[in-house]
């Protein structure tokens, strides 16, 4: 270009040379600033890329379209004032310095739904088609008044003094949501799973939160803060609630959790204790309260009331257990001793026993435990009816042998009356054949024979023994030994 057409160009673009930087690509400089917005107020105009002198002229452009009321459309400004003379313009340069005065906070980007965050900013710019439906609003400025209750209600509410300026307000206000939000996602989680309290508030506080944080500007964002000045103040003590319960009480509800459930399984036997019942029900009412975070001191003195008489009943059953478990034992030691069972035979025997005996002994449920003596009836009963087929094993193999030591002697061989006379080494059987048969044994249900209704009348009682007497007979009769029940 020579030297006319450079004057020509010059005074026909007299504010060309505003834009003193040349982008080479302000689109995606564009989605950068967008993507890491900076503090509203920053001096981007500071640097030269930010070609300050252009930016003052858009700046001052829509402030005075903004004072006489105008519609103030990008592509009005793009397109006409600034494409035109005395600019002329790149288009992608004039946006650029538009998002650089959003981001200054100077100016909001609106499209169809309303003011555009910086993140939503793009979506609606990227294409020129677009420009004639997004707006550019000179930004509102909050009042000194309104400015200084909100630094007093940013006070109440987050226990810090404010910063002075909306701008600076406004940042501090967006860091506390920040915060907010983080820590009530936290907790919402722990929430979730129904074994820690404050679901509701957490999620209305959450709803709140995102509300304040969803405001484009620093004004809007202001005045909507304002605004749920009582929701506020109510997420506050929300807030401070739950700072403490996860940060100081939470290992005290754990407690108290854990015990509710460890105390659940005895809990038919405790709610007939008047002192246990009392507490099991505070235990109850604490954990299901909405708001429990100043009853949980009250926990430990819960556990302890209800704890001393689990113990209790616990020892009691412990006891009667292993009295039952040892008579169970000595049955079966009896008949050990009456087929004179080898010392093998007798651990094998007593064996499911002893385990048992160790299973109740870290038993925590009375209904357990009381099964567990059933049982042990039962160990019993199966320990006596192996040694009994043991012992009619053990009369078999000795009438057997005893035959055939007299076939063999009956023979008349002389080898054959010495191995009669020294037999071979054998190991030891686990019982000795009885001299008399073992009796059967019959287990007799006084239960089952008194019928499922109650004894009234002599009538009743002469019945009731004259079934008992005919099965006694009848078992004696049967040369059976018998077992009440």
């Amino acid at each position: 270009m020579g030297k006319p057409d450079r004057l020509l160009v010059r005074n026909t673009f007299a504010k060309l040379g505003y834009i003193q930087h040349l982008n080479s690509d302000p689109q995606k400089e564009i989605q950068s600033l967008l993507a890491t917005p900076m503090t509203p107020g920053l001096a981007l105009e500071s640097t030269g890329e930010a070609n300050p002198r252009a930016l003052k002229e858009v700046s001052q452009h829509i402030e005075l379209l903004a004072a006489q009321s105008r519609r103030i459309v990008l592509h009005d400004l793009v397109d006409g004032h600034f494409g035109r003379r005395p600019y002329g313009w790149p288009e992608w340069e004039t946006v650029l310095l538009i998002v650089r005065l959003m981001l200054k906070g100077e100016v909001s980007l609106l499209g169809n739904g309303g003011p555009l965050a910086p993140q939503q900013v793009w979506g609606e710019i990227s294409t020129p088609a677009r420009w004639r439906t997004t707006e550019i609003q000179k930004r509102q400025q909050i009042g000194s008044g309104e400015l200084q209750k909100a630094r007093q209600l940013f006070k109440d509410v987050t226990g810090k003094i404010a910063p002075d300026g909306e701008d600076a307000l406004y940042a501090a206000l967006q860091s506390t949501l920040k915060g907010w939000e983080s820590d009530f996602g936290q907790w919402r989680a722990l929430a979730q799973s129904g074994q820690y309290p404050g679901l509701d508030v957490i999620e209305e506080s959450l709803k709140l939160v995102r509300k304040l944080q969803a405001t484009p500007d620093s004004f809007d964002a202001i005045q909507l803060f304002l605004k749920e000045r009582n929701a506020l103040l109510d997420l506050s003590d929300h807030y401070s609630d739950l700072s403490h319960f996860h940060g100081s009480q939470k290992g005290a509800w754990d407690k108290l959790r854990k015990a509710q459930q460890d105390f659940a399984p005895n809990r038919p036997k405790l709610d007939k204790h008047a002192d246990a019942s009392r507490a099991l029900a505070r235990i109850d009412e604490v954990l299901a309260a909405k708001s429990p975070y100043k009853l949980i001191r009250e926990g430990e003195g819960l556990i302890q009331t209800v704890a001393q008489i689990n113990e209790g009943f616990l020892k009691e059953a412990h006891q009667r257990a292993d009295s039952w478990l040892e008579k169970q034992i000595g049955k079966v030691n009896a008949e050990l001793d009456d087929l004179k069972a080898s010392p093998d035979q007798r651990n094998r025997s007593l064996l499911p026993l002893q385990n048992l005996r160790q299973r109740i002994a870290t038993q925590r449920s009375l209904a357990h435990i009381g099964q567990m003596q059933e049982e042990a009836r039962d160990l019993a009963d199966a320990a006596i009816d192996h040694l009994h087929l043991l012992a009619q094993q053990a009369a078999a193999k000795a009438k057997a042998d005893a035959e055939k030591a007299v076939i063999d002697t009956g023979n008349g061989s002389a080898q054959a009356i010495e191995e009669a006379k020294t037999p071979a080494p054998v190991a030891p059987a686990p019982v000795v054949a009885p001299a008399t048969p073992v009796k059967k044994r019959r287990v007799i249900e006084v239960q089952e024979l008194a019928g499922p209704g109650y004894l009234e009348t002599q009538a009743d009682i002469e019945d009731f023994m004259a079934r008992l007497r005919q099965e006694l007979e009848q078992a004696i009769a049967n040369q059976e030994r018998v077992e009440i029940r």
